[in-house]
């Protein structure tokens, strides 16, 4: 009897202790990732200079966009001006036989590319040496592809005319509204388009009576949009390994375009139930969507040492309506995953 009970009292002091274990390597277990994730997170980049002089390249990339897709007078030489700015900030801009080295350098992606003929699309480099994570040190070079004054996959132009089918009130509808995904979530960021018809035609309209709540009828208008996809090919080494050792990590994307209308005459209703016709309204507005991560070589150092974390982030859609919320373009970027297919 006493021996059973001594058996049953080392069973539970040796069932406490296990558990007392499994607890504490739960708990170590438990920091040890806590600090990992710290790491993977925090760790990258830890050169401000670095981090300023990238940001400050995106900003000017993306004025490039609005520039070629705006095309005011003079885009031509500002598009120089902002080459230049680039060029200072060591940007390098490529010629075909430098892309098509490119290529070659990295035979990860040469079996599944053809060698871009970069007549209509302009190729830049930029690297940047300074991520750091978990220790490691790593260079990020970009290769994005824009595209310059000639036709390309990675421009479109497109023009539509819509007419309204009933009356409403200019307040309640909207004119010209743009919305963009990223895979199947919307893209909360950037510069978009939501303008009511109040907004749109009450420069034109002398009338003080005016209002949002004002009601039209017979509203015709011809929108055209054009859009520029800027697409940044990211590739990761170790600091210290040669070109031929880098990985196509990561593939982001951007959305740049303007929507520009005219409505050549529309009718409203005045204070004193007389009706009102005004003619030639023009205005024009400007979007600008990017992927998440877009240009942002953290991303790539991440998929490069993690396959998990993924390879790419895309602007998947860009959907544009007028009047009533009919379609005025749904634009699908191209979304290329490898820089021998932009073309």
């Amino acid at each position: 009897m006493n021996n059973t009970l001594s058996l049953e009292k080392e069973y539970f002091i040796l069932k406490k202790i296990f558990i007392g274990l499994l607890l504490t390597l739960s708990v170590l277990f438990s920091t040890s990732s806590t600090t990992y994730a710290s790491d993977y997170i925090f760790e990258i980049n830890s050169n401000n200079a670095a981090r300023m002089q990238e940001e400050r390249i995106q900003e000017i990339y993306e004025e490039r966009a609005r520039v070629q897709s705006e095309m005011n007078e003079g885009y031509e030489e500002k598009l120089e001006e902002l080459q230049k700015d680039l060029e200072s900030l060591g940007v390098e801009f490529l010629t075909d036989s430098e892309v098509k080295s490119k290529l070659r350098a990295t035979g990860q992606i040469t079996p599944f590319v053809e060698t871009p003929k970069s007549n209509n699309i302009t190729w830049s480099s930029y690297r940047n040496p300074n991520w750091v994570l978990n220790g490691v040190k790593y260079e990020v070079q970009h290769l994005t592809a824009e595209s310059n004054s000639k036709p390309s996959t990675l421009t479109d132009s497109q023009t539509i005319s819509l007419q309204s089918s009933s009356s409403w009130k200019v307040g309640l509808q909207n004119f010209v509204l743009t919305a963009a995904k990223e895979g199947v979530s919307t893209i909360n960021t950037g510069v978009g388009i939501a303008l009511t018809v109040y907004d749109a035609v009450k420069s034109f309209i002398s009338d003080s009576n005016f209002t949002k709540s004002t009601t039209v009828s017979n509203v015709k208008a011809s929108y055209t949009t054009s859009f520029y996809e800027t697409i940044d090919f990211m590739y990761v080494k170790k600091v210290g390994q040669q070109d031929k050792d880098q990985v196509l990590s990561f593939v982001t994307n951007s959305m740049t375009g303007k929507t520009s209308w005219v409505v050549p005459k529309f009718s409203y209703n005045k204070y004193n139930g007389a009706t009102e016709s005004v003619e030639h309204v023009t205005g024009t507005r400007s979007f600008d969507y990017k992927a998440t991560g877009h240009r942002n070589g953290s991303f790539a150092v991440h998929a490069y040492v993690d396959p998990m974390f993924g390879s790419h982030s895309m602007v998947t859609r860009v959907q544009i309506t007028g009047i009533e919320d009919q379609t005025v373009q749904t634009i699908i970027p191209r979304q290329y995953k490898v820089p021998g297919y932009v073309k």
